[in-house]
């Protein structure tokens, strides 16, 4: 658990609650197990919850909220949600293909490369939502792959990357990717740093919403990146959790990765339904392995399966027909791809006023104001420091990441002023 954590927690709780003390037994087995540290966003989200004051902010959990502050389900999932009802009401519950429901596994392929020949030399399973992706991808290499175990992932990054790959008993290696003193991508110690990586070794990429950072490489940069990869043969792996934000095209924020199918890389792709269909709680997700040949692909699958079965024998059915009811309905996934555009717009819209409000209140710090139009997706990286976001949390109840990075969607017509007043007094 952070310093920031520990104290906020104090707030809430008292510590002899939070750590209750009891004799020593003999016959325990868990005696000497230690606490874990709290996952720091849900932390930050649990001490939002249970924060009385009316005024209270949650700019720190990835979710997509409204104007109202409300949670989004899109109408075209309440609408599939139906179908889905009128034909699993006349099915049994008996188990599921171990690889998923095959008409989702289907789609979800063509979402991420197109109606392409690749299909055919590829393996797509089911997953319990891009975590589940990720930590059944990490499981397949962690046994099978025959390059060294090393992945490298991006210096910031989502927690969980380090956390599911260590799991597996990969050496992790940091590339940079943000300037901290510049506040923006540190494209000179990226390139570098990817160009001292061990030859046949795993790098983690994330093709759009980078979490934390919100940055985006260029088409030319990933074009560079490909050729770094090809040469000195690394195994790409991308994590694709907010499709269809960032750009509101589903088609746009994929290009780096269908570049890469292009350029003829084998790859492997974790992707997560729970940010651009609203289905949080429903885990839905995929795993994607380009092969070199069908044989090769049919192979693969068979060891996917033997790590399903060991971990979850299944997927449930009917999440996946759920979203596959979405993308093979032609009306359906019309109106999903509007709601996406549609959020998109509202993302820049609240990007553009926060930065017009803050360059007008606090014009000495416009620098720091320049990125929040520079970045994309659903993340502002704010730049702000550990102890001005404990400051924000103790004395305003405005509840963000303690490395800054804040949730665009949660500042609405209703509370943006409030940030930006607030914002002013701690800076100046």
């Amino acid at each position: 658990m952070t310093k920031l954590i520990n104290h906020i927690v104090r707030r809430f709780t008292h510590q002899n609650a939070y750590l209750p003390k009891v004799k020593p037994n003999q016959n325990n087995f868990w005696g000497k197990i230690n606490l874990a540290p709290r996952d720091p966003i849900i932390s930050i989200n649990h001490l939002y919850q249970q924060d009385s004051n009316p005024s209270k902010m949650n700019l720190s959990i990835g979710t997509y909220r409204t104007e109202d502050n409300q949670g989004y389900v899109f109408p075209s999932v309440r609408k599939a949600e139906r179908k889905v009802f009128d034909v699993c009401k006349h099915l049994d519950k008996e188990y599921s293909p171990m690889e998923g429901f095959q008409p989702l596994t289907q789609e979800a392929f063509r979402l991420i490369f197109g109606d392409s020949s690749l299909e055919k030399s590829s393996i797509t399973v089911q997953t319990m939502a891009g975590t589940g992706a990720l930590d059944l991808g990490a499981a397949f290499l962690g046994k099978f792959f025959e390059g060294h175990k090393i992945v490298s992932i991006s210096n910031p990054s989502w927690i969980n990357h380090f956390f599911i790959f260590r799991n597996y008993n990969f050496d992790i290696k940091a590339y940079r990717y943000y300037d901290n003193a510049r506040k923006t991508f540190d494209a000179e110690g990226f390139f570098n740093d990817i160009n001292q990586l061990p030859d046949h070794s795993v790098i983690l990429f994330q093709p759009c919403g980078h979490n934390p950072s919100a940055i985006e490489l260029s088409l030319e940069q990933w074009n560079m990146v490909s050729r770094i990869v090809r040469r000195k043969n690394l195994l790409p792996f991308f994590d694709i959790a907010y499709h269809g934000l960032c750009s509101g095209n589903i088609d746009q924020d994929v290009r780096p990765i269908r570049l890469f199918a292009e350029h003829g890389h084998m790859m492997i792709v974790s992707q997560s339904f729970s940010k651009n269909m609203g289905l949080y709680s429903d885990r839905v997700g995929s795993l994607t392995i380009l092969c070199e040949s069908e044989n090769e692909a049919y192979r693969v699958q068979s060891q996917l399966k033997n790590i399903i079965i060991s971990k979850y024998i299944c997927p449930p059915t009917q999440t996946g027909r759920l979203v596959a009811t979405i993308l093979l309905d032609k009306n359906l996934k019309e109106e999903w791809q509007k709601d996406l555009k549609n959020i998109a717009i509202r993302l820049l819209k609240t990007r553009k006023q926060l930065q017009e409000r803050l360059d007008l209140f606090c014009p000495k710090h416009s620098d720091q104001w320049r990125t929040i139009t520079e970045q994309k997706g659903i993340f502002w990286y704010s730049g702000l420091t550990s102890s001005q976001v404990e400051k924000l949390i103790n004395d305003y109840s405005i509840y963000l990441c303690e490395d800054g990075r804040v949730n665009i969607a949660g500042l609405t017509p209703n509370n943006i002023d409030f940030f930006v007043n607030v914002l002013q007094e701690i800076l100046d």
